[in-house]
């Protein structure tokens, strides 16, 4: 054959030509490509499905240390504001003083009991105070911590300052707020946050008094 006739005949079709074009037009492509709002949407869908399954393995993994953590932050605290505390307990009563969230009975390790650990919520100048207020069982405080609070920088957050909160220690039922001989010195600039306080101490020690005329009982 010729190159003059081998250029001029047709050239061989290449087999399975076109199968791949056919192929490509089946299933559900040829369908995202003209919704391709659809297609993006799936996407998305996969991704947060994904995002979803390692969310929850994470959670699995560090709720238990988590968990742990906040169990340990407590029991400091509490052993902070109720010194000698080898073991406490949650009490339950049909209803508290005004500002109490929850009370834990203090016992040392011979069992003998120390002392109670109220946590009051009192308003401040930013919002909530979370305090933990300790109570002995003559209702006379033991120790004050903060644990929670958004009051003003150098100012309110100093009533979280230990030189603040130790001037509770020893106090009792009708302490005040004040200038005076025996009473609470507040913070200067920071009346609103010191109040605050000296409200969620009185509430503590109010619990306590409560607890030991028998209202509250062990949950």
């Amino acid at each position: 054959m010729s190159e003059r006739e081998t250029a001029g005949a047709p050239a061989a079709a290449e087999p399975n030509a076109g199968i791949g074009a056919a192929q490509r037009e089946t299933g559900f492509e040829p369908f995202l490509k003209k919704h391709p709002i659809l297609h993006m949407a799936g996407a998305l869908l996969a991704l947060t499905a994904f995002v979803a399954f390692l969310l929850g393995l994470i959670h699995t993994q560090t709720a238990p240390v988590i968990a742990r953590l906040q169990a340990e932050t407590l029991e400091a605290a509490v052993s902070g504001v109720v010194p000698g505390t080898a073991s406490f307990q949650p009490l339950q009563a049909d209803s508290w003083p005004k500002l109490v969230k929850s009370v834990r009975e203090c016992r040392d390790e011979t069992g003998a009991l120390l002392g109670f650990a109220v946590e009051t919520a009192p308003s401040g100048f930013g919002g909530t105070i979370s305090l933990l207020v300790g109570v002995d069982p003559e209702g006379v405080v033991t120790g004050v911590s903060i644990l929670d609070m958004k009051e003003t920088p150098n100012l309110g957050t100093k009533t979280d300052d230990p030189s603040f909160l130790s001037r509770f220690v020893g106090k009792s039922v009708g302490f005040k707020l004040g200038p005076g001989a025996g009473d609470v010195q507040a913070i200067s600039g920071a009346t609103v946050s010191s109040t605050a306080v000296a409200g969620g101490v009185a509430a503590g020690i109010a619990a306590a008094l409560q607890i030991t005329q028998g209202e509250g009982t062990v949950g």
